[in-house]
């Protein structure tokens, strides 16, 4: 059954969008919980400061429906939204609520596109101007229903049941407290704005609601005792779940947390430009931004695509569209959602806005990336732009977490070269300025699966060290116990240090002078240090990062030479903050290398990318990007190319880098002919246009 275009023009008249009209659904009592749903539509203007609750769900499946009564008329709904408002009903009186489904109209003709693509700009000020946020998660079953009665709605806690009431609650508190995390919701795109921008929430999970703040400090508590314990879990289903509980595609409390902390003050400006009476977002006379704001608000947005990737919606455009909440509304103006426009040029025209207006080169990073299913839409894209409709995989080291934004904190690979492109729409081609470093020449791929420990990462990279250059290492029978942790207690010594000592100096040194091994180690690290988790009010965030060539400097030439463990210890010892253990710097190793290529260039540059570049690829710096690319010659046309990916290549990642000597192909021509004087002028800083297919 459908609902009838006749039965839909009568129950959804035209909204006046000046006035930021939108429908509240005003859901009627009933005292039975199989009482068919009623319920009606009340249109009123945002400017009026109308009294609502609004919803976030779950859709589900778009095949699994069922029926209530909207106007008096039988209305077809997911079966998701029937059951939660079974639950959401007030036995004695009215409630009014905002639920996208019913007040906005869903339906595919041309009229109600316009629409939802207008109220999909207002939701910000929808869900920011609710005196209540619901959040309904689903139904649970019996055990955890008395699970959240006894500890989340009480003055409870989940700490006392992990620490006061023996093994059986602790297997009960892992258990429930994954199965609240596994609910769909936390999954859903749109559930970010929607928990962000709200001035209050609450959770609902059948009968029982929680605060959301309260849920989220809760479950932080478990995932931190999964981690902080993970070495002394004897139940196995505990350690799957302590590692389950670290993938991107299970959103992590302190990821909801610190969102909500970033749109307090935006929700604020929102509600305050209803009750000022401000202007429709289509009136561009309120949302004229200075060029530094609307670069900053279009990195924003590019950095949250990046960030929530793996969340899900069902339709691929709202993937971009579901997050136009959490920026300005002039990046919801310059993009001008369309519901009837085709996804791959969707795409594309949001590449290229992201990209003149943050006024860098941050989406191309989000391109070629490995995915974790094959998109129908990879092979209709350009190879610069992303496909977010896929989720990426979790297994691709430098392209992957948590590298993305460190990179555009730490590197400027282009000295600041302005970012200036070109397009052309016959071949969707996007015209650059860039710098041809060097061509690959040999790479070895870091395979799966993981390693366990410190032991199995060294001997799956015993191949870069050989295409490096440096020292090879075997193991001792020495053990020296230097730790708690199993993984670094073997101690690895060189087979003849004597022998090594005899090898040419010459070969000591990288191509911009500095010795080989540390080139090699920073090389490996992405020269980062990573800091250790801190909580903040029993709330846990993301590890930050700092350059790791200062700490580098001063470590001794023989713990670099002949034992990665004291080159490790040493890197700790020489790090202010003691909450960094060898086991962080370990994890750091192994997620910065995992399903990468190592590679070596023609005049000696090395470097980490992705598993796709191979030999001939050629290694450019393109201008307003902070990191090296990957690029492949287009056979058919001169000039052109495809982007292979991004690469960390030691000793062109900082700004400055690109001036130097070592970085000019003919400098090294020279240098390679015994060239005495150096004729350096003519190819630095030298910038070529190039096309990306």
């Amino acid at each position: 059954m459908q609902n009838s275009e006749e039965v839909v023009n009568t129950i959804y008249r035209p909204l006046q969008k000046k006035d930021r009209e939108v429908r509240l659904v005003v859901l009627e009592p009933a005292t039975e919980r199989s009482t068919p749903i009623t319920c009606r539509l009340e249109v009123v203007k945002l400017c009026d400061e109308p009294i609502y609750e609004a919803l976030s769900w779950n859709w589900g499946d778009p095949k699994d429906n069922d029926e209530i009564l909207l106007e008096g008329r039988r209305w077809l709904v997911r079966r998701n939204l029937v059951t939660a408002l079974r639950y959401l009903r007030y036995e004695d009186r009215t409630r009014v609520m905002w639920i996208d489904a019913l007040s906005i109209n869903q339906n595919g003709w041309a009229d109600a596109l316009r629409e939802r693509e207008h109220q999909i700009q207002l939701m910000k000020y929808v869900y920011s101007m609710a005196c209540h946020v619901v959040a309904w998660i689903g139904v649970p079953d019996d055990g955890m229903a008395g699970f959240i009665q006894k500890f989340l709605v009480g003055p409870r806690s989940l700490l006392s049941a992990l620490t006061e009431e023996g093994v059986d609650s602790i297997n009960q508190t892992v258990l429930y407290s994954w199965k609240i995390r596994r609910f769909p919701w936390w999954r859903r795109l749109w559930v970010l704005q929607e928990v962000a921008l709200a001035s209050d929430i609450f959770v609902q999970v059948g009968s029982a609601w929680i605060s959301f703040d309260r849920l989220l400090s809760e479950l932080a508590i478990v995932q931190h005792f999964l981690l902080r314990f993970f070495d002394k879990l004897e139940n196995p289903v505990f350690r799957l779940t302590a590692v389950a509980l670290t993938q991107p595609y299970i959103p992590s409390p302190h990821t909801v947390y610190d969102l909500r902390e970033q749109s307090r003050r935006q929700a604020t400006q929102y509600r305050t430009s209803i009750k000022n009476g401000g202007g429709a977002p289509e009136d561009d006379s309120h949302n004229v931004l200075p060029e530094a704001s609307k670069t900053k608000a279009f990195r924003e947005f590019a950095n949250y695509i990046v960030r929530y990737r793996y969340h899900e919606a069902s339709v691929p455009l709202d993937k971009l569209y579901a997050l136009l909440g959490l920026v300005p509304d002039l990046v919801g103006l310059e993009l001008n959602p369309r519901y009837d426009e085709d996804v791959v040029c969707m795409y594309r025209r949001t590449a290229i806005h992201i990209i003149r207006s943050s006024n860098n080169l941050y989406v191309l990073s989000q391109a070629q990336v490995p995915m974790l299913a094959e998109s129908p839409y990879a092979t209709m894209l350009p190879s610069w732009v992303p496909d977010w409709s896929a989720k990426p995989g979790t297994n691709h080291g430098w392209s992957g977490a948590p590298f993305r934004e460190v990179r555009e904190e730490l590197f400027d690979a282009s000295s600041g070269a302005p970012c200036e492109v070109a397009t052309r729409d016959d071949d969707c081609s996007l015209g650059l300025q860039g710098v041809m470093i060097d061509t690959i020449s040999s790479s070895r791929q870091y395979e799966y699966p993981r390693p366990e420990n410190f032991k199995q990462w060294w001997n799956k990279t015993r191949e870069w060290r050989e295409l490096a250059g440096v020292y090879e290492f075997q193991r001792t029978s020495q053990i020296r116990k230097r730790t708690s942790s199993d993984d670094f207690q073997e101690h690895i010594q060189p087979s003849s240090i004597a022998g090594q000592e005899t090898a040419n100096n010459q070969n000591d040194y990288y191509i911009d002078g500095s010795k080989l091994k540390r080139a090699y180690w920073r090389t490996l690290l992405h020269n980062t240090i990573p800091y250790e988790d801190k909580p903040i009010q029993g709330q846990t965030f993301p590890r930050v990062y700092e350059p790791a060539d200062s700490h580098l400097a001063a470590i001794d030439r023989q713990h670099l030479a002949y034992c990665p463990e004291e080159f490790l210890e040493k890197c700790l010892s020489l790090l202010e903050d003691s909450s960094i253990d060898l086991q962080v710097l370990f994890s750091h190793l192994e997620r910065a290398t995992e399903c990468s290529n190592f590679f070596i260039t023609n005049d000696g540059f090395m470097g980490i990318g992705t598993k796709m570049l191979q030999p001939g690829d050629q290694v450019w710096v393109l201008a307003g990007g902070s990191h090296s690319f990957i690029l492949r010659e287009d056979d058919s046309l001169q000039g052109h190319y495809l982007l292979v990916g991004e690469a960390y290549i030691e000793g062109i990642m900082m700004s400055g880098d690109i001036n130097k000597p070592y970085a000019s192909r003919r400098v090294r021509r020279q240098q390679k002919m015994g060239h005495e004087k150096l004729c350096v002028d003519d190819d630095i800083g030298i910038w070529e246009e190039l096309w990306l297919r």
